[in-house]
């Protein structure tokens, strides 16, 4: 692959503080919840970050069947919209949520990956997400072993 306009490298997040009240989230996926077609090209969308106290009220314990402990705040973060039908939905699970770098211009820092909710574009409720920093050290032992 060429590095371009459109293709640039992107940063592994590391838990430095950042300013992810905003994110990108790109993928393949439906853009709407019923939907089962999917796009010809690829969509991105900017998400606002919902906070951890937000995230534990509206998945806790009893919420979700496959998330007996409810949501984890070490490990998950949840983005969404909390206005507009603007979401990760199905198909766009393992996708980057990034943000611009900090640091170094023309680059991105990937700070989660997009993960599972119940439902996907309705404002107010939002998607939980894998936190990157949390699981840095065992991509790094995978990629560079």
């Amino acid at each position: 692959m060429q590095l371009g306009q459109y293709s640039v490298p992107a940063c592994l997040h590391d838990g430095s503080p950042v300013n992810d009240t905003e994110v990108y989230a790109t993928g393949w996926g439906t853009t709407e919840s019923k939907q089962s077609t999917i796009p010809d090209i690829l969509q991105k969308v900017v998400l606002e970050r919902f906070s951890d106290d937000e995230c534990q009220a509206r998945y806790n314990r009893l919420s979700i069947r496959n998330m007996p402990q409810g949501y984890d705040r070490n490990t998950q973060i949840c983005y969404g919209h909390r206005n507009m039908n603007k979401d990760s939905c199905k198909g766009d699970s393992g996708g980057p949520l990034q943000i611009k770098h900090p640091e170094i211009k023309c680059m991105y820092l990937v700070t989660g990956i997009v993960s599972n909710g119940k439902w996907c574009a309705i404002p107010g409720i939002p998607s939980i997400n894998t936190r990157v920093a949390s699981y840095l050290d065992w991509i790094e032992s995978i990629v560079w072993p």
